[in-house]
């Protein structure tokens, strides 16, 4: 179904999980951009000192990306002990956010911000392609 909650989730969780791995990408290739000629947020925000607060809203306990990880166990996407490297995971983008903004967004902690990035959503992308599969296996080997 289109608009289940298991949907949901997983569509919540993507688009959080995109902005600090779209502003890492950013301030690391900032001057690439510049010279090219696009306008991009960052150069409004050249420190990226407002972008940092953004990232961090996405990136922390007060928005989507821990209640929805914490939800998805709960609606059968994932098994629960994935949560353990995920919350692992999630707290070093967290450090690296810190970092860049602590920085003033230099390449060097965008680079970082865009790396840690990829962990927690890996985790929850095979932890949910496993979750099904092992879950189709099942119900095939119960109903034989």
């Amino acid at each position: 179904m289109l608009l289940d909650v298991p949907t949901l989730l997983l569509a919540s969780y993507i688009f959080s999980w995109q902005f600090p791995h779209f502003y890492g990408i950013l301030y690391e290739n900032q001057q690439d951009y510049k010279k090219a000629g696009f306008v991009m947020i960052s150069d409004e925000d050249p420190t990226g000192q407002f972008k940092a607060y953004d990232q961090m809203w996405y990136c922390n306990a007060f928005n989507t990306v821990l209640p929805v990880a914490m939800a998805l166990p709960q609606v059968g996407l994932i098994h629960p002990a994935l949560l353990v490297p995920f919350m692992y995971y999630q707290s070093k983008t967290f450090t690296a956010l810190t970092q860049f903004k602590n920085e003033k967004a230099s390449p060097a902690s965008a680079k970082q911000v865009k790396k840690t990035a990829y962990m927690p959503f890996l985790i929850l992308l095979i932890g949910f392609f496993g979750t099904t599969f092992y879950n189709r296996y099942e119900e095939r080997r119960i109903q034989d």
